[in-house]
């Protein structure tokens, strides 16, 4: 565990420390080096402590993974207890395909150990759960189970032999757009360096704007926008549970309030080109964490999530 946390460390030291990319690499590290209990709780923590930003997205993506290949783990070594896993992965990522996979998964556990009348589900409910399942997986289950499975695990190898046993098969662009992809390129890399430039421009005429420089009391503020953005939302926090604590609602609803959730529109919009733009990459099979990096360099405040203002 000591030396878990001394990756954690470098790996952050090395990278700035702070950022939300980085912590999201410390993440990915201590998966591949097979700490998946470390892991499990560093995508946790990056998908509450970011919600809503492409890091969050990603942390999702790995916590999905780990728990499907959990929970087939378990069915094979015990397929009643592998039942609740299953249900955890149907409620947690509704309108997945991942859990409507589980759900099949389930349903043929239940009824090969005939628990369908002990399930809290009414028996009717999960005869028609049970159909639409086997509705959606009847074109081809192992291919869907094999193409779901090269989905969550971003596998090269598994959508290789995707490719070779169904090359007709009906998740074929997606293998073949993951398989031709490549790491970040030096065009991508630019490309997200100067969306950075841009952001990091749009930051500083909000910086401007709302006086930040005033509010932090600091006639440079504006030259580094991220940092004078994430002290003027930690300032406002502070004024938050200071004035509450003197039960001056009146203040806190009509100063403090209406200026976090402006500035936080304004962030959110200024961060919005970049938001979209990791998302395609990362869906067209890019790393992301390269472009973080470089977007990062000019505009860290996108990778950056706040406690709520609103309780």
């Amino acid at each position: 565990m000591f030396f878990s946390f001394l990756i954690s460390f470098l790996s952050l030291n090395l990278l700035g420390c702070s950022t939300a990319s980085g912590e999201l690499q410390v993440a990915q590290e201590l998966e591949q080096s097979g700490d998946l209990t470390a892991a499990f709780d560093a995508y946790q923590s990056l998908r509450s402590k970011y919600p809503h930003t492409h890091v969050a997205d990603l942390a999702d993506e790995r916590l999905l993974s780990m728990h499907f290949k959990h929970a087939k783990k378990v069915e094979r070594e015990n397929p009643q207890r592998a039942i609740q896993f299953y249900q955890a992965i149907e409620d947690k990522w509704k309108g997945r395909p991942e859990a409507d996979l589980a759900k099949k998964h389930r349903l043929k556990i239940q009824s090969d150990l005939g628990l369908q009348e002990d399930n809290p589900t009414p028996v009717e409910l999960i005869a028609k759960d049970a159909e639409i399942v086997q509705d959606a997986m009847v074109e081809n289950s192992e291919e869907k189970e094999m193409c779901v499975d090269a989905r969550v695990a971003q596998s090269r190898l598994i959508w290789q032999q995707y490719l070779t046993k169904y090359p007709n098969g009906k998740c074929v662009s997606e293998a073949e757009q993951f398989l031709n992809s490549t790491p970040a390129r030096a065009k991508e890399i630019e490309v997200a360096r100067d969306l950075g430039k841009k952001c990091f421009a749009r930051m500083s005429e909000i910086c401007t704007e709302y006086r930040i420089f005033q509010t932090t009391s600091d006639e440079n503020a504006c030259k580094n926008p991220s940092t004078a953005l994430s002290r003027e939302f930690q300032r406002l926090q502070k004024r938050k549970t200071a004035v509450l604590a003197d039960n001056n609602q009146e203040f806190y609803q009509n100063l403090i309030l209406p200026r976090w959730e402006t500035l936080q529109s304004n962030k959110d919009e200024g961060c919005s080109e970049i938001q979209n733009f990791l998302k395609s990459s990362t869906q067209a099979g890019i790393d992301a964490i390269p472009l973080q990096k470089a977007i990062a360099e000019n505009c860290a405040i996108c990778f950056e999530a706040f406690t709520p203002m609103r309780d």
